[in-house]
């Protein structure tokens, strides 16, 4: 059985973001999805991760979350720009979200924290 990876990932120099395809290892270009839309990539992830193992596909993916805002998150974090309590802003701001967005975001972010301690 093959091993699937899914992840969305963001390409700063073009504004594009892609649903990144890899099968054992490599990546699949035909299965990678180009978009301008946030959206629609982390509707189509989700799609795509459901279709997949549907097929019967072993696939290991990550949200929108965990690829996109958690690293940008942690280089906020390192700048020392801000605390991170009040981030939310910086977050809607730089990925054009609701404030409600960024806060779940953040909140996650977080939470996130709690997960890697358990």
């Amino acid at each position: 059985m093959d091993n699937v990876t899914m992840k969305i990932r963001r390409k700063s120099e073009t504004d594009e973001w892609l649903v990144v395809v890899v099968v054992n290892g490599k990546r699949h270009e035909g299965r990678t999805y180009y978009t301008s839309d946030r959206e629609d990539a982390e509707y189509t992830l989700d799609a795509m991760v459901d279709e997949a193992r549907y097929a019967g596909e072993r696939v290991n993916g990550e949200t929108a979350n965990e690829a996109v805002y958690f690293p940008w998150l942690v280089t906020l974090r390192d700048s020392g720009v801000t605390n991170m309590w009040g981030a939310a802003p910086y977050l809607a701001n730089e990925f054009g979200l609701s404030d409600k967005d960024a806060g779940d975001i953040l909140a996650c972010w977080i939470q996130s924290f709690n997960k890697e301690v358990s």
